[in-house]
């Protein structure tokens, strides 16, 4: 269940971070960061509708394979999630000393 619940406060955060990487685009600081934290993100919001929509019209899950794979996309979203907030922190970091 601990997964669960980093990947929630994980996910809350990414939102946020979300911002911070518009406006780094918008301002051309740090954009490939940028780009690339809102591509991992991406990444991991396009992993679990894939999963949704296979299992959830293409193919009926027989035993545990739904959740099986449910558990391992979101063992593998975690770590991607962290290096995206770690890009977001940094971009933060740096939009905040460019304003001061």
């Amino acid at each position: 269940m601990t997964w669960v619940y980093l990947f929630w406060a994980l996910a809350l955060l990414a939102l946020v971070g979300i911002i911070a990487d518009v406006v780094a685009i918008r301002r051309k600081e740090r954009k490939g960061a940028a780009i690339a934290s809102l591509v991992m993100k991406g990444a991991v919001v396009l992993a679990y509708v894939g999963w949704a929509v296979f299992f959830g019209f293409i193919r009926r899950a027989s035993g545990w394979e739904d959740l099986a794979t449910f558990a391992g996309i979101l063992v593998l979203s975690v770590p991607v999630l962290l290096v995206a907030l770690i890009l977001d922190a940094v971009l933060a970091f740096r939009l905040s000393n460019q304003r001061g």
